[in-house]
C-alpha cells in the first residue's frame, strides 16, 4: 500500500546590522566546493539563507499539534547560541544557549508566507540587539517555551557570527508544510 507524505522545508535567514542601521555583509560559502574540494570559496551577501534541521522531538510536536485536540503546543521562541558541533536530529537543545547582552531567547513575530501554496510555509522572526557587550552567535532554533521547552529546530552557522555592542542581528526560521 503506497502512503501519502508530506515533508517540511526550513530555512533560516539571517541579516546582520552595525550600530547606526547600516547593513554589514556576511560570507555565503559555495557549499559544493567545499565539499567537493574543501575550498572556502564564496561570496559576500546581505543575507543569509540556509537549510536547518528539524530535530526528533519538533517532528513530534509537529504531529502531535496537527492531530492531537488539547495539544496546545506553539513554537514562538527563539533563542541564539555560542556552540558550533553539527546540528543532529537527535538534538533536545542548542549546545551553549546565549542569556545576556541582549541574546537571552526572546518571543518571535509570527508571520505567513506563500511558497507553493497560499500561507503554506510560518515564519518566526526576532531581531536581537548587542547590549552590554558584544556576542558570538554560532547557532539558533524555536522552542516552545521562554524557558526551556521543546526544541522544534538547530541550525548551526557556517561560521560564527560577532555581534558588537550596539549592533543587531535579525533571525527568520522558516517552516513550509508540502507535498512529497
Amino acid at each position: 500500500m503506497k502512503r501519502t507524505e508530506f515533508h517540511t522545508r526550513e530555512n533560516v535567514k539571517i541579516r546582520v546590522w552595525d550600530k547606526n542601521g547600516n547593513p554589514i555583509k556576511l560570507f555565503k560559502r559555495n557549499e559544493l566546493l567545499h565539499r567537493l574540494f574543501g575550498l572556502n570559496v564564496g561570496h559576500f551577501v546581505n543575507e543569509l539563507s540556509l537549510a536547518n534541521v528539524v530535530v526528533n522531538g519538533g517532528l513530534v510536536a509537529l504531529g502531535t499539534a496537527a492531530f492531537d485536540s488539547g495539544d496546545s503546543t506553539k513554537f514562538t521562541y527563539i533563542a541564539v547560541g555560542s556552540g558550533n558541533t553539527a546540528a543532529a536530529a537527535t538534538d533536545t537543545a542548542l549546545e551553549t544557549e546565549l542569556t545576556s547582552n541582549g541574546m537571552a531567547r526572546a518571543a518571535g513575530t509570527y508571520s505567513q508566507a506563500t511558497t507553493s501554496v497560499a500561507n503554506d510555509t510560518k515564519v518566526i522572526s526576532h531581531t536581537f540587539t548587542a547590549s552590554g557587550g558584544s556576542a558570538t552567535i554560532a547557532e539558533t532554533g524555536v522552542f516552545s517555551a521562554a524557558s526551556a521547552g521543546t526544541m522544534m529546530n538547530r541550525f548551526v552557522l557556517p561560521s560564527a557570527i560577532t555581534i558588537s555592542d550596539g549592533s543587531s542581528i535579525q533571525i527568520a526560521h522558516e517552516f513550509q508544510v508540502a507535498r512529497s
